[in-house]
């Protein structure tokens, strides 16, 4: 009978060990992540179903909370593409967000995205073209907000689809024409690169 309950004991004790190791374990997290991102590729390979509140719209949510964000640190926002648009007098593609902070002096063009760095960098661009055109001294930072498996990618050794960001945050291509990754550049000015919230 006591070799039994020692053998019980013994039992117990290994469980409740593996289940502390399994609790505690750094490599948790990982495989919690794992589960997660499977998850999150089980549901845009069935169109985005899930039991999210708003499952086809976390571009737009985060979108929405960089420029909630971006507004509070500019006094003048334009958070829209109509706003955006009669500001600048023109139709067409615009950033996420334009701000001006006139005790700074400085503009801000940001845009938010998930994956889609091309499109994010003509919309940058369109925005800042006009923007320059209406007011040609203009001293403006570029932005893309990005979401964390997209910021993650970009932090990478190889990068994501030929763009990455160095320490800093610059925004960096693969560039053809001289065979190595340059500084991606808009009219001389560099983009910077965060992980939105």
């Amino acid at each position: 009978m006591r070799l039994a309950t020692l053998k019980f004991s013994t039992t117990l004790l290994l469980i409740a060990t593996g289940l502390l190791f399994f609790v505690w374990s750094p490599s948790r997290t990982n495989m919690l992540q794992l589960a997660q991102d499977a998850i999150a590729q089980h549901h845009s390979d069935t169109g985005g179903q899930t039991a999210s509140p708003n499952p086809s719209n976390r571009g737009a949510d985060q979108e929405e909370r960089v420029r909630q964000m971006l507004a509070h640190e500019y006094n003048q926002s334009y958070t829209t593409e109509k706003a955006i648009n009669d500001l600048l007098g023109f139709k067409g593609k615009t950033a996420d967000f334009l701000g001006y902070n006139s005790e700074a002096r400085q503009w801000l063009i940001a845009e938010s995205k998930g994956t889609n760095l091309n499109h994010a960098f003509d919309q940058l661009e369109n925005t800042l073209l006009k923007l320059l055109d209406k007011y040609p001294n203009a001293s403006v930072e570029l932005r893309i907000y990005v979401n964390e498996r997209t910021f993650k990618l970009l932090q990478s050794a190889d990068g994501m689809a030929g763009w990455t960001i160095d320490g800093v945050g610059y925004l960096r291509a693969y560039n053809e024409a001289v065979g190595s990754v340059t500084d991606v550049l808009i009219n001389g000015i560099k983009i910077i690169t965060l992980q939105a919230l």
